[in-house]
């Protein structure tokens, strides 16, 4: 069984097909094959941005389904406090709050949310990542244009003479 160095080198997603492994490393690193690189980048962002925008959805399934949760259990808690109680009936919304918090359902689900919403943020900060490479590639590409063609060499020591 292989063993992963740590969530930020490695992200695993799952998706209809199966598990796939994305290593952040060829993201976050520009390697000296550039022509390789302008081929494979656009790949990558379509490839994080589906899943990205995946992980938003079910991020926001999962939030309702937690409010819904927390209704029937708001409900289900007021009734059970209320038929213990043998003082009057007026039961506290901080009580009722406190039974629903204290849920196993509530928790259960609350922890599904958490976790789908760490995958989300995770997501999004690769997609931020694969726009500062796209900066930084574009940069690279502008400096090796400048360097190999003369018009270009020209203009950009035309823009230096006028500074």
């Amino acid at each position: 069984m292989k063993t992963r160095k740590s969530t930020l080198q490695h992200l695993s997603i799952r998706n209809y097909t199966g598990e796939a492994v994305l290593n952040l490393e060829t993201i976050y690193q520009i390697h000296d094959d550039l022509d390789k690189e302008f081929r494979v980048h656009p790949g990558n962002v379509g490839w994080v941005g589906a899943h990205h925008a995946r992980a938003r959805k079910v991020l926001r399934h999962l939030k309702d389904e937690l409010s819904l949760i927390y209704a029937k259990l708001t409900r289900t808690g007021r009734e059970k406090l209320q038929s213990k109680s043998k003082a009057p009936k007026w039961i506290t919304k901080d009580a009722v709050e406190a039974w629903v918090l204290a849920h196993a359902d509530y928790r259960s689900a609350l922890k599904k949310c958490n976790d789908a919403q760490y995958k989300q943020e995770l997501l999004k900060s690769v997609v931020d990542a694969l726009e500062h490479k796209k900066d930084a590639l574009k940069a690279l590409s502008w400096n090796i244009r400048t360097e190999m063609d003369p018009e270009m060499r020209a203009y950009a020591k035309g823009l230096k003479e006028k500074m």
